[in-house]
This record gives structure tokens, C-alpha cells and sequence, in this order.
């Protein structure tokens, strides 16, 4: 099974500013730190603040949102039956398709820790900055800002503590601080 994307919003002041929290749902699974826009508003009942996400497109690339709720490994049996399971390894997370997760909208400043895995690429030295790019759902390497989201590089040797019991081991992440959104 292929490791999921990591992602950890350390430092956003979305948790303190509640409107930059929106709630989404998706008909394919969405890995956390992927980045979308908001669709259309859910016209399903009990449902009436959730919106459907969007592949980033140049026009939306300063108002993307990424995905983030905290890790709870849900488990789907073929009938459909969902369990919540004592997985503590974030890289086993996904937010499942048609059940609804939380997105945050980054803001200047914000800063995060991301794994290799929410990238189009592997990091190259030469790159100073992780960008939102049209169609991309992971950040981008690039040398520079770009137009829309871009974050730049604090750190290509932070890490993630994985796990809370005996055999606990970090994984390397990368953290960014968000410089720009139009």
C-alpha cells in the first residue's frame, strides 16, 4: 500500500478564524495537503454548508483551499459499513470519497509541514518554493513565487513524529511558510 500525503497546518491562523474552514466532500478519495478549489454548494439534505472541490484552474490559483481533518483511519467494507480503526500512522489517512472532510484556505504567514508525497516532483536544492499550479492537485517545485498560492521553503529537513507507541519513528517533511495568494 502507497503512503499517503502528510500534512500538518503548525502555524495557521485558519484554526483561529473559523471562516477560512469550509466543509467538503468529493466523489473520489482526497489526500490530505491536496489542494482544490470550492465548487458548487451541495444541494443534498443535511448537507447545506458542504461543497463539492475542483481541480485548481489558472483563474483560482489565489483561492485554492487543501485538505485537512485530523487523522481518523476510516475503514469501508464492501457493504458499506465504515470503522474507525486505532491506526496511529497518518501516512495510512485518506479522506474517503462522498464522506465529508474539512478544508482550510491558507493565508500569508501560514506555515505547514508537508511530506514528499504532496509534491509533483522530488525537491531539487535549486528550488526555493512549493507553488499551486493549473490542473495540479500537489504543490509544484519552482525557483521563485508564482501567480496564486506559493509557499516558501523554511525547511527541507523537518520531520513528523509517526506513531505513540514503542517503535515510533520520524519521517522527513518539508516545512513551508505562505508568501503569496494572488
Amino acid at each position: 500500500m502507497a503512503n499517503k500525503t502528510v500534512m500538518i497546518p503548525s502555524e495557521v491562523s485558519a484554526s483561529d478564524i473559523r471562516t477560512r474552514l469550509a466543509s467538503f466532500t468529493s466523489s473520489a478519495d482526497v489526500e490530505q495537503g491536496q489542494l482544490f478549489s470550492r465548487g458548487a454548494l451541495s444541494t443534498t439534505a443535511g448537507m447545506s454548508e458542504v461543497y463539492a472541490i475542483a481541480t485548481p484552474a489558472t483563474a483560482t490559483l489565489s483561492t485554492l483551499y487543501m485538505a485537512y481533518t485530523p487523522e481518523s483511519v476510516i475503514l469501508v467494507a464492501p457493504n458499506g459499513n465504515q470503522y474507525k480503526v486505532g491506526d496511529f500512522d497518518p501516512r495510512n489517512f485518506t479522506n474517503v470519497a462522498n464522506l465529508v472532510f474539512t478544508g482550510f484556505k491558507p493565508a500569508v504567514d501560514d506555515k505547514i509541514l508537508i511530506t514528499a508525497e504532496g509534491f509533483t516532483a522530488p525537491w531539487d536544492a535549486a528550488k526555493t518554493h512549493a507553488v499551486a499550479a493549473d490542473g495540479q492537485t500537489k504543490l509544484v517545485w519552482a525557483t521563485g513565487v508564482a501567480a496564486g498560492l506559493s509557499f516558501e521553503l523554511e525547511s527541507a529537513t523537518a520531520y513528523i513524529s509517526i506513531g505513540q507507541n514503542f517503535g515510533s519513528h520520524r519521517i522527513t517533511a518539508y516545512q513551508l511558510r505562505c508568501v503569496k495568494l494572488v
